[in-house]
């Protein structure tokens, strides 16, 4: 059969202005000649200017280029439109805001010649560039080099992204891709080319790069179709196929199926999307799927994890078999697969208190839900045996709601009295009847022993700490400089250069500590601005001349650095003397919670653990909490001594909810900046919106600042506000009535400010510009979700609400979690939904002169635990009194 090409490319050409004619032009260099290439442009209905590029290109390029204009009907609708107009040998479907190297027809064309009657399909390496760099974890076919791989005798192998592959003209004809899929449409269509040949041809040497980026379809937000559609439409139809061809499913359509499906088995939480119905509906679809595959293959993904994997075996067998109660230990598994058992899963010591007549121990023991309830632990010191004096639980590894394993979470409290010179410390936990030894001792991040060293150690009150195999040793000691020589020896030895600096890092800050009688205090907020609760108490310390403490406030080399200067006793946080000195200090005192707050060394902290994990935490808060933040802030993951709280349901949920501290480390004194809170009004009404993190990509720990993700200023949160902000409208009322309107975003995204367009009307904040003053000159505050405008109704000014992107907002990825405090009940203003109810309710305040109504003062006099400017000396108080 003669062809026009040697090579059909068909694009589906949506939203991609921005890389369309960078995917074109790839073809365009290629070795083999673009005059051998046919390239199908469908412009799917595109709302951008990417039909208009379409056209150019096909100006351009007349004799080889095609262009389809057609309405929007989504990737396979396109697809299946350009398949109509193929005219090459081989065909490919590239997504248009990829690449290919230069030599990949030539490569792929060479191959598929010499091996035309061995396989229907060609694949190529993918590499991945933009918001994600390097190469595509399903590359290991590749690693022998080009060559057609057996399929049935190497089960590990295969292709199911139609975009880096290449098929025959014939073949191509004869697929048709199912227009009600959006997710794995080109999956569906390779599986069964492979099921009807299964021979992969692999092409190394070249590769298809592969953008990610944040509009591209794989990193939008999760719909229904990736639930249900994904399993009925394609899993099981595709496992049916195999049947109706082979009597069986062979194991490489196993494998491919199951790879597939391993990423959907990390999510933890019930879909927002489905309801009761179609969530029953996508777990009983899993279930059919696991039964038809071996048990081996399920058990080798390894992007599975080890928790899921146990509960899929589980779900196949649902057999009493599959747990099996020894003596002194529980199996977890049946013939050949011994998956977990209950003595070697974690138990892991979280944290160490040592006081005058006993010891505090606080563990976990991982469980799996399937071994029955871990009931109670103990410990054996010698002949002495101590119970909890608490059990309490936890999940810990989740899949869609349901807890496949737990922590169980004990306390154990020893007298001194049962310890002599040596002891050894083993754990035990009580599961269905059966005491069973912990035999894989771990430590949390805040205890203090760790098992990168083997000279790790502990010493603390006359009392030495080391970890022997499966058990804990405490020895009675007068002081530690041995075990500290041995491990500064055994630091030194590993000839690693961050190890050979924490040597002297650690000796600097015993000599700094000898020079500094007093207790050393560090203070701060964020890394590149002041003016939060930090200042608040620094600035409360300096006035009343404290000196029960050294204290300095630490913030990097910005604006607010040079201002906070000049009060004295400020520091760089980004300077070697910083980080001696938090390795000196006692106290860490925060408005901010990020691990750089409570350690200096976030990627090498390991030769500080003992150090680090020493010191006190005060989280003097940059906000009252009014959402569930305990999956950020709970003491697993913070250990905070003293948790600051401004309200008195504040405190209760996290008191009562799963943040998991005791009432002492929980504090109810109010916000430190209360305190400087003035009013100096200057008729502004400002827009203060908080952030979305699922518009950033990453945060720079240098900076503090994050960077946004590509698509920022197409998204729903910078259209509403930059519409507000420039809608006549509302200017022209304000001017009427002597109005100035101001915008000042989270601190996350004010560094972006410069993204919205400017009016001259509206006057734009910037980084530099303090709350405290935005405060006092405001007459009215529109916000969205941010907690930080209690500052502002603590002065009983009026506030008010939009939630224009409500249920964006709380699918996602932004860690809300409603907690006691509901905007329509609770909120201190009213509560409006769209962009013209924002506009009219805003008009409606400056027409009334922006007055505190009667219904919302009631509601603030209420809330806060105080109404007065004491706020810094009740923290202090409580500070001092700590142990």
């Amino acid at each position: 059969m003669d062809y026009k090409f040697k090579f059909s490319i068909i694009m589906a050409v949506y939203n991609v202005e921005a890389y369309l004619e960078e995917a074109v032009e790839s073809l365009v260099n290629q070795t083999i000649g673009f005059d051998c290439v046919q390239v199908i442009l469908v412009d799917d209905g595109s709302p951008d200017n990417s039909g208009a590029i379409c056209d150019a290109i096909k100006a351009k390029y007349p004799s080889n280029i095609v262009v389809v204009h057609k309405e929007n009907g989504g990737v396979s609708s396109a697809r299946n439109e350009g398949l109509k107009h193929i005219e090459g040998k081989y065909v490919n479907c590239m997504d248009p805001d990829d690449i290919l190297t230069k030599n990949t027809l030539e490569n792929v064309y060479s191959f598929f010649e010499k091996n035309y009657n061995a396989t229907d399909v060609v694949g190529i390496p993918i590499v991945m560039f933009g918001d994600t760099n390097g190469p595509h974890y399903l590359n290991d076919k590749f690693a022998r080099g080009t060559r057609v791989i057996n399929l049935q005798k190497e089960v590990n192998y295969f292709q199911l992204s139609c975009s880096c592959a290449f098929i025959k003209n014939e073949i191509a004809k004869s697929i048709r891709f199912d227009e009600s899929l959006t997710v794995a449409e080109d999956a569906q269509q390779m599986i069964r080319i492979l099921i009807n040949k299964p021979f992969l041809g692999v092409v190394s040497g070249c590769h298809y790069g592969y953008r990610k980026h944040a509009g591209s379809a794989l990193s939008n937000g999760l719909k229904k179709c990736w639930y249900n559609d994904y399993i009925y439409s394609f899993i099981l139809p595709s496992i049916e196929y195999a049947k109706e061809k082979y009597g069986y499913v062979p194991r490489f359509v196993q494998n491919a199926l199951m790879s597939n499906l391993q990423w959907r088995l990390s999510e933890k939480a019930r879909p927002a999307c489905l309801d009761e119905n179609e969530l029953k509906q996508y777990k009983d679809g899993l279930a059919l799927c696991f039964k038809e595959f071996d048990d081996d293959i399920i058990m080798k993904q390894k992007h599975c994890s080890s928790d899921n994997r146990a509960a899929l075996i589980a779900t196949k067998y649902q057999s009493k078999d599959f747990i099996t109660k020894e003596t002194n230990d529980i199996l977890l598994g049946f013939d050949s697969h011994n998956l977990s058992r209950l003595s070697n899963t974690t138990f892991s010591l979280d944290f160490l208190e040592i006081n005058e007549d006993s010891i505090i121990l606080s563990a976990r023991k991982t469980f799996f839900t399937l071994y029955g309830n871990v009931t109670d632990g103990f410990i054996k010191i010698g002949d002495n045996t101590v119970k909890s004096t608490k059990v309490e639980y936890m999940d810990h590894g989740v899949f869609l709601g349901d807890a496949i394993t737990k922590d169980a979470i004990f306390e154990f409290i020893i007298p001194r009295e049962l310890l002599a010179k040596e002891n050894k410390i083993s754990f035990y936990v009580e599961c269905d009847g059966i005491n069973v030894e912990n035999k894989n001792i771990n430590f949390g991040t805040f205890f203090p022993l760790q098992k990168r060293y083997k000279s790790s150690y502990y010493f603390e009150n006359g009392l030495l700490f080391k970890l022997a195999k499966s058990s804990l040793v405490v020895s009675k000691a007068k002081n530690a400089k041995k075990y500290e020589r041995k491990l500064l020896k055994e630091l030194w030895k590993s000839n690693k250069l961050g190890e050979r600096k924490a040597v002297f890092a650690r000796i600097l800050a015993k000599i700094y500590k000898l020079f500094h009688r007093k207790p050393i205090w560090i203070i701060s907020d964020r890394v590149n601005k002041s003016g939060d609760n930090g200042e608040a108490f620094f600035r409360h310390l300096k006035s009343i001349k404290f000196k029960g403490a050294k204290y300095y406030y630490a913030i990097g080399k910005c604006p607010s650095y040079y201002s906070m200067k000049k009060l004295g006793n400020v520091i760089d946080c980004h300077s070697l003397k910083y980080k001696i000195m938090h390795l000196a200090c006692e106290l860490i005192i925060s408005a901010q919670a990020d691990i750089n707050v409570y350690d200096p060394f976030p990627h090498y902290s390991q030769p500080y653990k003992d150090i680090i994990t020493r010191k006190k935490f005060i989280f003097l808060q940059h906000g009252i909490i009014k959402d569930d933040l305990s999956d950020w802030l709970n003491k697993y993951n913070k250990n905070i001594t003293g948790f600051i709280c401004s309200v008195e349901k504040e405190y209760e949920s996290i008191v009562n909810g799963n943040y998991h501290y005791d009432e002492k480390n929980v504090w109810l004194t109010g916000l430190a900046r209360f305190d400087r809170l003035y009013r100096d009004e200057k008729k502004y009404i400002t827009i203060m919106p908080t952030w979305r993190k699922y518009l950033m990509s990453h945060i720079d720990n240098q900076t503090g600042i994050w960077q946004e993700k590509p698509g920022f200023t197409e998204s729903n949160y910078f259209t509403f506000y930059n519409n507000l902000i420039n809608d006549k409208r509302v200017l022209d009322v304000a001017v009427k009535h002597g109005y100035t309107i101001c915008f000042m975003p989270h601190p996350n995204t004010i560094t972006k400010i410069d993204l919205f367009t400017k009016n001259k009307n509206v006057k734009f904040y910037t980084v530099n510009d303090e709350y405290r003053e935005v405060y006092a000159q405001s007459d009215l505050i529109l916000t969205d979700y941010s907690s930080s405008v209690f500052d502002f109704v603590y002065l009983r000014k009026p506030i008010f609400y939009t939630h224009f992107d409500k249920e964006e907002f709380i699918k996602g990825d932004h860690a809300y979690i409603p907690g006691y405090f509901d905007y329509e009940r609770d909120g201190f203003g009213e509560v409006v939904y769209d962009y013209e109810s924002t506009v009219k309710t805003l008009i409606e305040y400056m027409e009334n002169g922006c007055n505190l109504k009667d219904k919302y003062r009631e509601r603030i006099d209420s809330f806060f635990a105080f109404n007065d400017k004491n706020n810094c000396q009740r923290t202090l108080d409580k500070i001092l009194v700590l142990k």
